[in-house]
């Protein structure tokens, strides 16, 4: 009897540390998948941040291109006026070759940012996958865990009854 309760001490020792290496496993889990959630907003803000500032792009090359019509058609409006009025033709062409300059800079911008922003939600879906696989490992733990506890405890039950029925 003496060696059956060294048996239980010894199995519900090995059980209490398999525990505490559980729950250290888990609390890493845990520590790595908030990091990891930590990294995906701080993404999706740049990610955010990103898109505001193609939206105001896109905002200033629609006004570019209405004072583009504004000028074309003065532009064609003068074709016919006398040689005074010339200058102002030269004017609005050099107008009109500043904002075609300033368009292609913010077209080649554009696209600039649609690559980095590409490239930011590959890395987001990225982080997103890394999250979820962390979250599966969780779960994985903490169900092998239970299993443990469950037999480990069904086992303790069986040889207290055991014993009492001794």
């Amino acid at each position: 009897m003496s060696n059956g309760l060294k048996d239980l001490e010894w199995r519900v020792t090995k059980l209490e540390d398999q525990t505490r290496i559980a729950a250290s496993d888990a609390a890493e889990a845990r520590l790595l998948a908030r990091a990891a959630d930590r990294d995906v907003s701080n993404m999706h803000a740049a990610v955010l941040a990103n898109q505001n500032l193609i939206n105001a792009l896109r905002q200033t090359q629609l006004e570019q291109d209405m004072k583009l019509t504004a000028v074309d058609a003065k532009v064609d409006n003068l074709t016919g006026v006398v040689a005074e009025q010339g200058m102002v033709l030269s004017e609005h062409t050099a107008t009109l070759a500043q904002h075609s300059t300033i368009l292609d800079q913010h077209t080649a911008t554009l696209a600039e940012h649609g690559q980095k922003l590409d490239a930011l939600n590959d890395r987001v879906d990225a982080l997103d996958a890394k999250v979820d696989e962390l979250d599966a490992k969780v779960d994985e733990k903490f169900d092998s865990l239970d299993k443990k506890i469950d037999s480990r405890f069904e086992e303790v039950v069986a040889l207290l009854r055991q014993r009492t029925d001794a």
